[in-house]
């Protein structure tokens, strides 16, 4: 599979398809034609959304009752303001069903965070640049070149601790996207 670029300008793996078995046996091409498959994750402009852990904790105000999402990584009591955290962290025993949420559970409509893709490409693993390291919220301390050898092992670690050594080691094409933030207020 190869990545190219299609006639809208967007990256997109080609693939010929056919069966192994009837290919030509001088050539070793098989099939009838080229196969597109678009980037899984969207294209410029698509919208991303992003999950986290949360929780539900309902009370009455007056004659109803409401119900509000507290997220995982907010988790503290708030002031009647709104906006002021006490010391007080919000316990299991304060939700509703007396536990936090996974994130894969968290629908749509209950996120705040909004990604915006303002481009995709594809490269080769190994091709990592600096810069895309630390985009990856990596960091180092050291001083130009060993920090680049720094970033590149630290991204290293990172790959092969998801997806194993060999993987590493046959710098597969990946879907690089660059996303913006995108405000929700």
């Amino acid at each position: 599979m190869t990545p190219r670029r299609n006639g809208a300008g967007n990256i997109v793996w080609m693939s010929w398809k056919g069966k192994a078995e009837n290919a030509d046996p001088v050539t070793g091409i098989y099939g009838a034609g080229w196969d597109l498959c678009k980037c899984p994750y969207g294209e410029r402009g698509d919208r991303l959304w992003g999950r986290e852990g949360f929780g539900l904790m309902s009370y009455d105000q007056g004659d109803e009752s409401k119900i509000d999402i507290i997220y995982r990584e907010d988790a503290w009591v708030l002031e009647s303001d709104g906006k002021t955290r006490t010391d007080e962290p919000i316990l299991n025993s304060d939700l509703d069903g007396g536990r936090w949420r996974p994130a894969n559970h968290m629908c749509r409509h209950e996120s705040r965070i909004l990604l915006e893709i303002i481009s995709v490409r594809v490269e080769r693993l190994l091709e990592i640049s600096p810069e895309d390291c630390l985009a990856q919220g990596l960091s180092s301390h050291l001083r130009e070149h060993d920090a680049v050898i720094d970033l590149f092992n630290q991204y290293g670690d990172l790959w092969q601790a998801d997806h194993g050594y060999e993987s590493w080691q046959s710098s597969p094409w990946v879907w690089v996207i660059e996303f913006k933030r995108v405000d929700t207020s």
